[in-house]
């Protein structure tokens, strides 16, 4: 049986397979670290938030006078700095899971066209090793049809 004459574009195809494999890996790594990043920042969003919902609640307070209102107040306002800060920072880090979303989303597509494109040769050459067994069985069965003509004739 002679080679698959396509034996290169199939090791290639292998080849980029893996690759594809390996990236949407990396991908998804950087997805789950993206997820992960957003959690902490919701959460610290939501203390940032309940912080300053407990400020807010302690400058209408009654129990305090003129001047520790005040402060009260300017305590308040930093902790509303401190949640649009939080908030600002979630918000890209919202952005950055989103953008790894779909770069996995990319992969994963690449990944399918690959394995495609594999298992389209892979097809190809099954189909060629079938053709060269057919052709291989009927040079034999030629060769075996000739032998007994040549006996038949010699009688």
């Amino acid at each position: 049986m002679s080679a698959y004459p396509l034996a290169a574009a199939l090791a290639l195809r292998a080849r980029a397979t893996d690759e594809a494999r390996v990236e949407l890996a990396r991908a998804l790594d950087v997805l789950d670290g993206r997820r992960a990043e957003l959690a902490r920042h919701a959460a610290a969003a939501a203390t940032c938030a309940a912080r300053a919902d407990e400020g807010a609640r302690r400058v209408g307070a009654e129990d305090a006078g003129p001047g520790e209102l005040a402060a009260r107040a300017r305590w308040a306002g930093r902790l509303r700095a401190e949640l649009a800060a939080q908030l600002a920072r979630s918000a890209a880090v919202n952005r950055a899971a989103s953008a790894a979303e779909r770069e996995a989303e990319g992969r994963r597509q690449a990944l399918a066209a690959a394995r495609g494109a594999l298992r389209a040769i892979e097809v190809h050459r099954d189909a060629w090793r079938a053709a060269e067994a057919r052709l291989r069985d009927r040079r034999e069965q030629d060769a075996a049809d000739d032998l007994v003509s040549a006996r038949g004739g010699a009688r």
